[in-house]
C-alpha cells in the first residue's frame, strides 16, 4: 500500500476541512494520461479507501470526495460500494453504512450506467439477507428489483445461487450439471467470488455428497476451478465438514420444533408458558469430528467455530444445519475452548435481530436458533457477564420483533434467565 494514498485517505476520513482535501484533490489529479496505469492508480485509492471508510466517524462529510473519485473511475467505484454493500463487521454500523452507499450510487448514477449490473444485482441479494434495518433492506430490495430487467439477459450470480437450489439430489447427474455450470457461467471467479453461492455449494456438499461431491470432480477435472482453490473455496475444512455431517440427523427434528413454535407464537391465543424439551436429545458429535478439533488446546476449534459462523451469516436459508453443528460444538461442555463457545453462543445471538424484510424467514429463523439455545442452555457454564449480556441482547431483538417473534423470543429470555449460560 503507497504510504502516501493511505495518509491522504486518512486526512480525508479524519477532517476533510481545506487542508486534508487539498492532499485529497492533489492524489486524484495525479493519474496518469495511460490508461492502464490510470486506472491502477485508481483501484490502488479504492483499496485504501475500502480499509478505512467503515470506520469513518461521519460518513456524509466524505460524499463530495467519493462523488469526484466515482466520475475519474467509475469500475473502481463500483468495486468498492459493492464491497461496502456486503460487508459484514461487528465493530462498524453497518446499516449506516449501506444507506451511505445507496445514496452514493443514487447521486453518481453508478446504478443505472455502470456496465456490470449483474455484479451490484449479486451483491444486493446478499445485503438484503443480512441487513437487520429493514427500512434499509427494504431500499436495497428496491435497487435490486430496478437492476433486475437490465441484467436479466445475462446470468447473474443470483442466478446461479438458483441454479445450485434447483439441483436435483435424486439422482446423480453431475456431468450434465457441471457442462450447464459452464456454458452459463464460463468464467469461475464468478463462483469463487459470490460468497452466498460458494457457501451454499459447501453446505450442498455436506446434505448431498454423491451429487455435489461428483460436481465439484467434474469441474475440477475440466480445469474449470483448480484443486487447490476448489478445497479452500467449495469445500469446508475437514473438522467443520466432520461437524456438519454431525449435525444432520438434527435438521428433521430442528424444522419440526420450528414448526412447533411457529404454531404457537401465530395462534390467536398464545400460551403464557411453554417448553419444549427433548428435541435434541441423544444426539453427539461424531468421533471423527472430535478427533480432527483435537484437544481443548487446539486452535482449531475456535477456527471451526469462526468458519461456521461466516456459513450462518452469509447463508441464512440453511440456518437448521449451520445452527444444529453449533449446538454440538457448544454440548462438548468441557472439551470446547471458552473462546470458541463464547463465539458459537455469539453467533447464534447475532441471528435473534429481525433481518431484511421476510416475516416468514425470520420467525422461522429465530425459531430454530431459540429451539437450540433453549436446549443448550441448561448444560452450559459460561461465566455470568456472558449470561446478562445474552439475555440483554435477546430483550433488545425482542423489542424490535414483530409479536410473533417477541412472544418466541420471550420464551428465550425466560429460558436464558433460569440457565447457568
Amino acid at each position: 500500500m503507497d504510504r502516501r494514498t493511505e495518509h491522504a485517505v486518512l486526512a480525508l476520513i479524519a477532517a476533510p476541512d481545506q487542508g486534508p482535501l487539498a492532499a485529497w484533490t492533489a492524489l486524484t489529479d495525479e493519474a496518469s494520461a495511460d490508461g492502464v496505469l490510470r486506472d491502477q492508480h485508481g483501484e490502488m485509492i479504492a483499496e485504501v479507501l475500502r480499509q478505512y471508510i467503515p470506520s469513518a466517524p461521519l460518513l456524509d462529510r466524505l460524499t463530495p470526495a467519493i462523488e469526484g473519485f466515482a466520475a475519474r473511475w467509475p469500475a473502481a467505484a463500483l468495486k468498492l460500494l459493492v464491497s461496502l454493500l456486503t460487508l459484514e463487521h461487528d465493530r462498524c454500523d453497518t446499516s449506516g453504512l449501506r444507506s451511505w452507499v445507496l445514496h452514493i450510487l443514487q447521486l453518481t448514477g453508478l446504478a443505472e450506467s455502470c456496465e456490470n449490473k449483474a455484479m451490484l444485482a449479486a451483491a444486493c441479494v446478499t445485503a438484503k439477507l443480512c441487513e437487520p434495518d429493514r427500512g434499509v433492506a427494504v431500499r436495497i430490495h428496491a435497487l435490486h428489483m430496478r437492476l433486475a430487467p437490465g441484467g436479466s439477459a445475462v446470468p447473474s450470480d443470483s442466478d446461479l445461487v438458483q441454479f445450485l437450489n434447483a439441483v436435483p439430489v435424486d439422482r446423480n447427474i453431475s456431468a450434465a450439471l457441471a457442462d450447464t455450470l459452464i456454458a452459463r457461467w464460463p468464467e469461475s471467479q464468478i463462483l469463487l467470488r459470490d460468497s452466498h453461492a460458494s457457501t451454499l455449494f459447501k453446505l450442498k456438499a455436506v446434505q448431498h455428497p454423491v451429487v455435489f461431491g461428483t460436481l465439484l470432480h467434474h469441474l475440477t477435472a475440466r480445469k474449470y476451478v483448480a484443486g487447490p482453490c476448489a478445497e479452500r473455496l467449495l469445500a469446508f475444512s475437514a473438522p467443520v465438514y466432520a461437524l456438519l455431517c454431525s449435525a444432520l440427523p438434527l435438521l428433521p427434528r430442528l424444522e419440526a420444533a420450528a414448526v412447533e413454535w411457529a404454531a404457537l407464537a401465530t395462534a390467536t391465543d398464545r400460551p403464557d408458558n411453554v417448553r419444549l424439551s427433548g428435541v435434541l436429545d441423544h444426539v453427539a458429535l461424531d468421533s471423527d469430528a472430535l478427533t480432527l478439533l483435537g484437544p481443548a488446546s487446539s486452535n482449531r476449534w475456535i477456527s471451526a467455530a469462526d468458519e461456521i459462523t461466516v456459513a450462518l451469516r452469509v447463508c441464512p436459508e440453511e440456518t437448521g444445519l449451520i445452527v444444529g453443528s453449533l449446538y454440538l460444538l457448544l454440548a462438548q461442555r468441557g472439551q470446547v475452548p471458552p473462546d470458541a463457545a463464547a463465539a458459537a453462543l455469539k453467533a447464534l445471538l447475532l441471528q435473534l435481530p429481525p433481518r431484511g424484510f421476510d416475516d416468514g424467514e425470520n420467525l422461522r429463523r429465530v425459531c430454530m436458533v431459540t429451539t437450540v439455545l433453549v436446549a443448550i442452555a441448561p448444560r452450559m457454564a459460561l461465566p455470568a457477564g456472558v449470561r446478562s449480556s445474552a439475555v440483554k441482547f435477546t430483550a433488545k431483538a425482542r423489542d424490535a420483533a414483530t409479536p410473533p417473534e417477541a412472544w418466541v423470543l420471550s420464551a428465550l429470555l425466560r429460558a436464558l434467565q433460569c440457565s447457568r449460560v
